[in-house]
């Protein structure tokens, strides 16, 4: 199961768009307004849902190759399939689809759109960004785990000389003034 439905790509973007994209059939007989009601579930004729089959279809395979990306890109921090995908995953999957239900010549936006999405993907892969506590991985971040994060701390020569007292036995790393500077 993809964490975007066809409901969510139908809603996202003009659902006319994705029947031209998915529908390549002259004249084309399924609409945007038909590929919404099947998503939807709503009850159709047999003869809409033999037409609708295809594009749904197409959908379907868009949305299962986007996930496939998603996961290919986040495997090796987070446990897929994620649990509880957050709306950035269920956007970034939509936007993937989409231009995957492309055979050649994307418009720019959605080209760009993808390319957004794969940014992220990239920026999520290399720790730049975190989806947060949904879909961590427990092997490699178990309770308890001490996180540390890349800064620029500067200390003072008193707060070092605090710090070495502490590890020489002087528990309370005093020296007789205040170790942090001041008044005492």
């Amino acid at each position: 199961m993809t964490y975007a439905t066809a409901s969510d790509l139908l809603s996202r973007f003009d659902p006319d768009e994705i029947a031209q994209r998915t529908d390549l059939s002259t004249p084309r007989v399924v609409t945007g307004a038909l590929l919404v009601q099947a998503a939807s579930g709503a009850t159709l004729s047999s003869t809409d849902q033999q037409s609708v089959a295809v594009p749904m279809a197409k959908i379907a395979q868009a949305l299962q190759d986007a996930e496939d990306t998603i996961h290919g890109f986040i495997m090796g921090r987070y446990t897929v399939p994620l649990s509880n995908a957050p709306q950035a995953i269920v956007l970034a999957e939509c936007n993937l689809a989409r231009y995957f239900l492309y055979d050649e010549n994307p418009p720019d936006t959605v080209t760009k759109r993808y390319e957004a999405a794969i940014d992220l993907l990239k920026s999520l892969r290399d720790g730049k960004s975190d989806l947060g506590p949904v879909g961590t991985n427990p092997a490699q971040d178990p309770v308890g785990t001490v996180m540390v994060a890349q800064g620029n701390k500067t200390f003072r020569d008193c707060e070092l000389d605090a710090y070495k007292n502490t590890l020489s036995g002087n528990a309370f790393g005093y020296t007789g003034g205040n170790p942090f500077g001041g008044p005492v």
